[in-house]
């Protein structure tokens, strides 16, 4: 069922970012770290109501294998990675974060939940091809849907400028076997700067 609705997803999600953006906002990058692997996140969000902002976000996210591990040649200084897996997750969310205390603290910092939905888009390479180049030539790709549900605390920093720091549960269930796993489920922390 999910294929057949796959782009509306797409369409949905790039007609919504382009009226965020077209309306002002705030916009930011970061970092994650989890379960998953690390990556960077871009967003653009607008203030809905008193308390609640509206955005988009955008993740890109280098899988880490769970047998992989890095090896320096001493004599060279080459590192080398065994067990290595070729898998990225980009999840474009959706998302809502709800302040309860907006306006109650002076302290120039506010608690926050989100929940975001969206989809992910899996680009798996081969590892059985050495050269980097070529193991991502014919990636096999993958649609799913996404979820993520979290909180964390946002700064007001000089210069009308933001920092965030959120823990987050990611929901990322794939509908095949990828790796060896059906799901790339798991915990992960962001760190964001925003304006």
């Amino acid at each position: 069922m999910w294929k057949k609705y796959t782009h509306r997803w797409v369409i949905f999600v790039l007609v919504a970012a382009l009226s965020t953006t077209i309306h002002g906002g705030e916009t930011g990058f970061g970092l994650t770290i989890g379960g998953q692997g690390s990556g960077i996140f871009i967003r653009h969000s607008r203030s809905w109501r008193p308390k609640m902002d509206l955005g988009l976000e955008a993740h890109f996210i280098d899988v880490t294998g769970e047998n992989e591990f890095k090896l320096v040649d001493p004599y060279t200084g080459t590192p080398y990675t065994f067990n290595g897996q070729s898998l990225v997750l980009i999840p474009l969310f959706i998302n809502g974060t709800y302040f309860p205390f907006e306006g109650q603290i002076d302290n120039q910092f506010s608690p926050f939940v989100t929940a975001k939905a969206g989809f992910l888009i899996a680009a798996d390479g081969d590892e059985s091809i050495d050269r980097w180049v070529d193991r991502w030539r014919q990636p096999d790709i993958i649609f799913a849907p996404a979820l993520q549900l979290g909180g964390g605390i946002r700064f007001m920093l000089p210069m009308n400028s933001l920092f965030s720091m959120t823990v987050a549960y990611s929901i990322y269930p794939m509908p095949k076997s990828v790796d060896g796993r059906r799901n790339y489920n798991g915990m992960s922390f962001q760190f964001g700067f925003s304006r």
